[in-house]
């Protein structure tokens, strides 16, 4: 079973807006039939601004890195970044990416094939 991480990520305090990511992001892994091993939660931190240690983002590349899941699903590709290094980031740990909103599977040829086109 692939094991996966959420993660959601808001600009502004909003602990509804987090947990509907979340909800969106767990029924995308159930229908994917992916086992849901942490959901990582970032709540008032910019996509703009490196996300440094403390943050639920640093926690979760750690854990990426030390192989803890497969997939890390997030509600759309901004929610980890808005440059390309987060990307980068997981594919040197070997962690694919899906995405709900543009429907990015990474771990698929034909998901790879449109995040390549994307970046």
């Amino acid at each position: 079973m692939t094991r996966a991480a959420i993660y959601a990520r808001q600009s502004v305090t909003d602990d509804e807006l987090i947990d509907v990511q979340v909800a969106k992001c767990e029924a995308l892994a159930a229908a994917k039939d992916f086992d849901v091993v942490e959901v990582y939660r970032d709540n008032n931190v910019s996509g703009y601004k490196a996300r440094d240690e403390g943050t639920a983002f640093s926690r979760m590349l750690d854990d990426a890195r030390a192989g803890r899941f497969d997939v890390v699903v997030v509600r759309k590709l901004d929610r980890l970044g808005r440059s390309l290094a987060a990307l980068e980031s997981f594919a040197a740990a070997r962690v694919a990416v899906v995405t709900i909103d543009e429907n990015i599977d990474l771990t698929t040829v034909n998901g790879r094939l449109i995040a390549n086109l994307l970046t």
